[in-house]
């Protein structure tokens, strides 16, 4: 398990890959009384907006074509 800071809405600046729409898998968010969030960092996800068959790490930097996506945006600050 990985922590990071809550997601960034209206912006790719700060967030992951992990949180994008586009990403194949879940991450398994939970919340963090220390103001972040927790996820599986250990999943191999699939990005379907940039290529479809590239593996992606989940704390890869998300790209300009980032969509916070709907479990993302539960956190998003």
């Amino acid at each position: 398990m990985a922590t990071h800071a809550y997601p960034k809405k209206n912006t790719h600046i700060g967030n992951i890959c992990g949180f994008c729409k586009y990403m194949e898998k879940d991450i398994k968010l939970k919340n963090l009384s220390v103001g972040g969030v927790e996820f599986d960092d250990t999943i191999r996800c699939r990005c379907l907006a940039v290529s479809g068959i590239e593996f992606n790490p989940p704390t890869r930097p998300a790209c300009p074509k980032f969509e916070l996506s709907y479990e993302a945006n539960r956190y998003a600050k």
